[in-house]
């Protein structure tokens, strides 16, 4: 009789530890803590040459590469496209990934996507670089 009562427990006690590794959360411990709090995705704005912070991650967008954006006013045959060459810092450290419209980058720590590159080009009208404003979303894995 003694057994199966132990059985019983060591039962018991096996079915709470397996579910609380299944739910994320280690046993002793509070499930407030235990769980990570879920980041939102951060928009950060840059000019060109700025660096700017958000969600541990510095962005300094230095180089314009073939900005083809179809002017305004005009009928193009092609797709816009603009490469954006970023210098990356943050705890895992530096790097430079070369950027295109919501194309998403994955480091280790986050996930990185330019969403926008202005001011709109137009026909016959040169882009100044210190104009480029770029906004990127950073979101944490």
């Amino acid at each position: 009789m003694k057994t199966y009562a132990l059985l019983g427990i060591v039962i018991a006690l096996t079915a709470v530890v397996s579910v609380t590794y299944l739910y994320g959360v280690n046993p002793g411990c509070e499930f407030t803590k235990c769980l990570p709090l879920s980041a939102e995705p951060v928009t950060i704005q840059a000019l060109l040459g700025q660096k700017v912070s958000g969600s541990d991650v510095a962005l300094t967008p230095f180089e314009v590469e073939g900005y083809s954006k179809c002017p305004m006013g005009v009928q193009c045959a092609w797709a816009d496209t603009v490469k954006v060459r970023t210098k990356i810092e943050s705890g895992l450290g530096e790097s430079v990934m070369v950027f295109e419209p919501n194309k998403p980058i994955a480091t280790e720590a986050e996930t990185i996507t330019l969403k926008e590159v202005t001011p709109a080009a137009y026909s016959g009208k040169s882009i100044l670089p210190s104009s480029y404003q770029f906004v990127f979303v950073v979101a944490k894995k």
